[in-house]
């Protein structure tokens, strides 16, 4: 019963929404048959809206306040740095050492662990951005952020030292 209320609330709330612009549009025109046909059209929309799921996938919903543990790399700080130092060994070669002191990349850490929206900061031309990208983004998953108990995504920037 309570569904079903909540349904017709729904419906309600949408035919509302979906007959103003009609009133405020075509109310006054003289194609009977297209103010027919729109009616109608709102109608049955009003009455399948209400069916539809429109929520945003549980990966994307963000943590907008301060978790009460942040996202961890897998075995700490050590850890993290033993990754880095293996996989920039080859491209801190590469680079010169008076360009760039510290590299900062800003990157997701997921609800699931894994690594979205990954961006380098710094200021270097576009194969180290496109190498660093791709060393962060095969990185391990990560151990999320959580308040309260509850995993959320959250972002991180890392700063990185050649």
């Amino acid at each position: 019963m309570n569904d079903l209320f909540v349904y017709a609330l729904k419906s309600a709330v949408c035919l509302s929404v979906l007959y103003i612009p009609f009133y405020l549009l075509l109310r006054k025109e003289t194609f009977f048959r297209l103010n027919r046909m729109t009616l109608l059209s709102i109608l049955v929309a009003s009455l399948l809206m209400p069916l539809a799921d429109f929520t945003l996938p549980q990966q994307m919903l963000v943590c907008t306040i301060n978790p009460t543990f942040n996202a961890t790399f897998p075995g700490g700080e050590e850890a993290l740095e033993a990754y880095l130092n293996t996989q920039m060994g080859a491209l801190s070669a590469e680079l010169q050492s008076d360009t760039l002191e510290n590299l900062y990349v800003k990157f997701w850490v997921l609800k699931d662990g894994r690594l979205d929206f990954i961006e380098v900061l710094s200021a270097v031309d576009e194969t180290v951005t496109q190498r660093l990208t791709r060393i962060i983004s095969e990185m391990p998953r990560w151990n999320p952020a959580s308040h309260l108990g509850e995993k959320r995504a959250s972002e991180v920037i890392l700063p990185i030292k050649l």
